[in-house]
């Protein structure tokens, strides 16, 4: 039983934290407001964002452009309870070419299945998953730039 417990810590901690910084509540979200959530984080982070609409994207949701002029073409995948799997990756890819983008980025609410992993990691793919999403909020919120679901 203890050693149970023990081996509980890291999801109590993962948990925690992912009440305190708001990505807990990813989860209630329709997918266009976790997009509209994920250009205001990125805003947050000082980077200029064009969100695309719903439909006919070309596999990228956003379009996020760093202080250096680097596009990323950024797919943006709402889960409740089940992994992001490698067609995002595909996805994502397209959105890349289309946009003519310089890299590009799949954000999940959740986390990533081994294939995708996998796959991203062959085709230069980044991957920002729940844990990513905890951290970053929680480096905003530490710098004063409060990130939280309702903005």
């Amino acid at each position: 039983l203890f050693i149970e417990f023990l081996r509980k810590i890291p999801e109590y901690i993962s948990s925690y934290r992912a009440k305190k910084t708001g990505v807990s509540e990813l989860t209630k979200l329709s997918g266009r407001e976790f997009e509209i959530w994920l250009a205001n984080l990125f805003r947050r982070m000082g980077y200029k964002v064009r969100l695309l609409r719903g439909y006919k994207d070309y596999g990228a949701d956003l379009i996020v452009t760093n202080f250096q002029g680097r596009k990323w073409a950024v797919q943006a995948k709402k889960r409740s309870g089940s992994k992001t799997g490698v067609s995002a990756i595909g996805e994502v890819l397209r959105g890349q070419n289309y946009y003519k983008c310089d890299l590009a980025l799949v954000v999940t609410n959740s986390d990533f299945t081994k294939q995708a992993y996998e796959e991203a990691r062959a085709c230069g793919v980044v991957l920002w998953n729940r844990e990513k999403l905890i951290s970053i909020s929680e480096k905003l919120r530490r710098n004063g730039l409060k990130e939280s679901v309702k903005n």
